[in-house]
């Protein structure tokens, strides 16, 4: 077998935000659709994060209908 990079394998996509906020509104949105789609599939999405910074810039982001 041929050796293969592991960046190659894995197709990153890496992503430069000009700012935590930018940064904040595309990981929620991410995440959202990951949900929709694995709920869709299977009925149910699991996500854990870790705590500190993660959390509270996810918390910026207001969903659209929700307080």
């Amino acid at each position: 077998m041929a050796a293969v990079s592991i960046i190659e394998i894995a197709k990153l996509d890496i992503q430069i935000f000009d700012n935590d906020g930018a940064l904040s509104v595309s990981l929620t949105k991410y995440i959202a659709d990951l949900s929709e789609n694995f709920v869709k599939e299977r009925g149910a999405f699991t996500v854990v994060v870790s705590s500190g910074s993660l959390i509270k810039s996810l918390r910026k982001v207001k969903s659209k209908g929700r307080k």
